[in-house]
């Protein structure tokens, strides 16, 4: 761009979007590889609609919440790679948005309700106070020897047993990948929550026996078509919407993980 002052034309270069982190970007990464690979088939599914770096924490308080639907916890310490912290170490949240990236929420609503799928992180959860007051008894501690899908938490109950849980990869990692029947189980969790009387078998079915559609159709615009949410008869204005979408982030059911005496010599991942 230019800019005249007094005559005389300024020229100023330009920049690429590259620069935008202050550091000289290596354009050839743009094309390297182009062609050859899809980044796409390295994508995997997330069970919980939180910051990833949370899930192997919440495998751990799940799968513990589980067994002991009953205990009181009095304090939970949770370690973690730094970047646990250094994301999602925020106790004072008040929203559902804030809550998504907040490690001690997510703890204190898995252990409040035994889940954590939407309902867990909207506005209405973290203003909740059995959450509020579980929120308080989290600890977050850095462990750069953890991997980014690994962590570890300690579960102090009222009876004064602590109890040692890990999780070396967290459930929908692209080491621990969710099953066949997870994602089944999710699109129906997600499509309920969408429309409860939509039967989506047929959907399901078409996906997992790759059902071709009709000649000359674009699929991903055949299938949505196919499932929009039938045009109500209503003339309000929340009626008048014929078309409605799957929320992206849903969830899953918490699978197993290690739940074992805690030993520092032998850290996984």
């Amino acid at each position: 761009m230019g800019a005249r002052r007094r005559g005389h034309a300024i020229v100023r270069p330009v920049r690429m979007p590259g620069h935008a982190m202050g550091e000289t970007p290596d354009l050839s990464l743009v094309t390297e590889g182009l062609g050859e690979g899809w980044e796409i088939m390295a994508t995997s599914y997330k069970p919980y609609p939180c910051g990833f770096v949370i899930h192997p924490v919440l495998d751990c308080v799940l799968d513990w919440r589980r067994d002991n639907p009953k205990a009181e916890v009095t304090r939970v310490v949770v370690r973690g790679n730094p970047l646990l912290s250094d994301r999602t170490d925020r106790p004072n949240i008040s929203t559902g948005r804030e809550s998504q990236v907040s490690v001690q929420h997510a703890v204190a609503a898995a252990l409040a309700t035994g889940k954590a799928g939407l309902d867990q992180f909207t506005d209405a959860c973290a203003r909740d106070p059995d959450v509020l007051a579980l929120r308080g008894k989290v600890e977050v501690l850095r462990d750069p020897a953890l991997s980014t899908i690994a962590a570890a938490a300690e579960i102090t109950t009222a009876g004064g047993k602590t109890h040692k849980l890990s999780q070396p990869a967290a459930r929908g990692s692209d080491v621990n990948p969710l099953s066949d029947a997870d994602l089944v189980a999710k699109l129906q969790t997600a499509a309920s929550v969408w429309n409860p009387r939509h039967d989506v078998a047929p959907l399901i079915d078409a996906i997992w026996h790759r059902s071709p559609c009709p000649r000359g159709k674009h699929e991903l615009r055949y299938f949505s078509r196919r499932y929009r949410r039938p045009r109500a008869s209503s003339t309000s204005a929340a009626a008048k919407s014929s078309v409605s979408t799957l929320p992206l982030s849903s969830f899953g059911t918490g699978a197993r993980c290690s739940v074992t005496s805690f030993d520092t010599s032998k850290r996984n991942l």
